[in-house]
């Protein structure tokens, strides 16, 4: 998504005090602002005016600011958006919860404000995406986010279970590099799974796992040439039918990967349809495993919000409005309900 105004930032912050200081010194440096106080507010705020800059506390009412921020990201693909993050806690999960949540940077209270114009001078004067170049994105054992565990293995597993990360996460960043559109698609599918299994109260070890089954979801892709991934026009039979192998050539390789094995019905299944018109196996329903029908409604928003080789990104409402449409036909409705609430849209 373009963010159509250079120098406009939106603020919330929840003590009076903080929120006064940031507007003013932000206004002194030639920024248009909007000050709000809850994370649900400064969301909607963002979403309409399509700012540069984004500065939140992580502690706010109705929205964390991690949970904004992880919305900006997944939800509104705003990836060229500068999110500065402020936070009162200085402690090894607070840094982790914030860098995974899509925050380029953050700022620990008591902080004066020449320190925060010096962050938001070196995020506003740097590259954009900068918070995607995080190997962690990447990493199936990742600490899961806000509201989830992560998925860790026990001691005695770990030396391997890291050595299967690193394959997955190698594996996988190629697989988006090699997007000519798409950069981060299966990060993103990863991250929208992950907000819908919170919502419909599945247990931290399930979210864990729909997220890592949303990182490696299109695996099988990887074993199809450009020619046929990333072809511009229509696909022949013969090319459908290849593109069709992918769900179960990922998954088979996944059941060869013990840490990641559970994922495997999930990125089997994450085709198929709730009519049972899908593939590979035309499962209907809730024959459909729950996690492959969340990745279905995942990966459909993420496909048609980013801009593709056949097609521009729709707006946020189309998105919706069509998952809508194909609710009880295509995806489960339960599912798009929740995608509604975990959103915010």
């Amino acid at each position: 998504m373009t963010l159509k105004n250079r120098r406009f930032a939106v603020l919330a912050e929840d003590e009076p005090a903080i929120l006064m200081a940031l507007d003013e010194v932000l206004t002194s440096r030639g920024f248009t602002t909007i000050p709000c106080t809850d994370g649900a507010s400064a969301l909607e705020t963002i979403r309409s005016k399509q700012p540069s800059l984004a500065v939140f506390d992580v502690n706010m009412p109705r929205l964390s600011g991690i949970d904004v921020a992880l919305r900006l990201r997944m939800v509104d693909v705003m990836h060229d958006l500068r999110i500065l993050l402020i936070t009162g806690r200085d402690d090894l999960r607070t840094r982790r919860m914030i860098l995974s949540s899509g925050a380029d940077d953050f700022i620990i209270k008591p902080f004066d404000l020449k320190s925060f114009l010096g962050s938001v001078d070196s995020l506003m004067e740097g590259p954009a995406g900068r918070w995607l170049e995080r190997e962690a994105w990447y990493s199936p054992l990742q600490e899961a986010g806000p509201g989830h565990s992560s998925n860790q293995l026990p001691p005695q597993e770990s030396l391997p279970a890291q050595a299967y990360s690193n394959l997955i996460s190698m594996l996988v960043r190629s697989l988006d590099e090699r997007s000519l559109h798409q950069p981060y698609h299966s990060v993103q599918v990863a991250h929208l799974a992950q907000l819908v299994a919170h919502r419909l109260g599945l247990d931290s070890a399930v979210c864990s796992r729909v997220r890592a089954a949303g990182l490696v979801h299109d695996l099988g892709l990887l074993f199809l040439p450009d020619s046929v991934v990333n072809k511009p026009g229509p696909l022949d039979e013969d090319e459908l039918a290849r593109i069709r192998q992918h769900p179960f050539t990922g998954a088979t390789i996944l059941e060869g990967l013990p840490p990641q094995a559970d994922a495997a019905p999930a990125v089997l299944h994450h085709h198929e349809r709730w009519d049972g018109t899908g593939y590979p196996d035309g499962l209907a329903a809730e024959a459909i495993p729950l996690e492959a029908r969340i990745l279905a409604v995942a990966d459909a928003f993420a496909a048609m919000t980013t801009r593709r080789l056949y097609a521009q990104p729709l707006p946020l409402d189309e998105a919706i409005a069509e998952l809508d449409i194909n609710a009880g036909q295509q995806f489960d409705p339960a599912v798009v309900e929740a995608f509604h609430a975990a959103a915010e849209l």
